[in-house]
């Protein structure tokens, strides 16, 4: 499968999860559903993430790839995250959740435009 194609899916499933958890919070079924997609989105993305990580910096270069990746997604990315999750949720948490799905939707919409090179278009399984 190809890595773009991959992330193409991880994303629409990561759509659908804060769609659903939006939408049907007060149904366990919903939730746990939502669940698996978290499981299985977090697990793509982070996967994807490494084997780019690979090919990007090569050998004896990983660590400085991954304190790149871990500062800006879970640094940079969780900080700001958090903190317009915080200001949405005062004022709507149903937006907060229909806002995420908004921002992956564009994140979806530029991978579409932006990854094309041979990197991120190759068998990987």
């Amino acid at each position: 499968m190809r890595l773009k194609l991959l992330l193409s899916i991880t994303l629409l499933l990561t759509i659908l999860r804060w769609l659903i958890i939006g939408n049907f919070a007060l149904s366990i079924e919903a939730l746990v559903f939502a669940q698996i997609l978290h499981a299985f989105s977090y697990s793509c993305y982070h996967a994807i993430a490494m084997v780019l990580l690979k090919r990007f910096f090569t050998e004896g270069n990983e660590g400085v790839g991954m304190g790149i990746f871990v500062g800006v997604t879970y640094g940079v990315g969780g900080t700001v995250g958090v903190y317009i999750s915080g200001l949405l949720w005062s004022v709507s948490p149903w937006l907060c959740f229909m806002l995420a799905a908004a921002v992956v939707l564009l994140a979806y919409l530029v991978s579409l435009l932006l990854m094309n090179g041979p990197e991120i278009n190759d068998e990987v399984m």
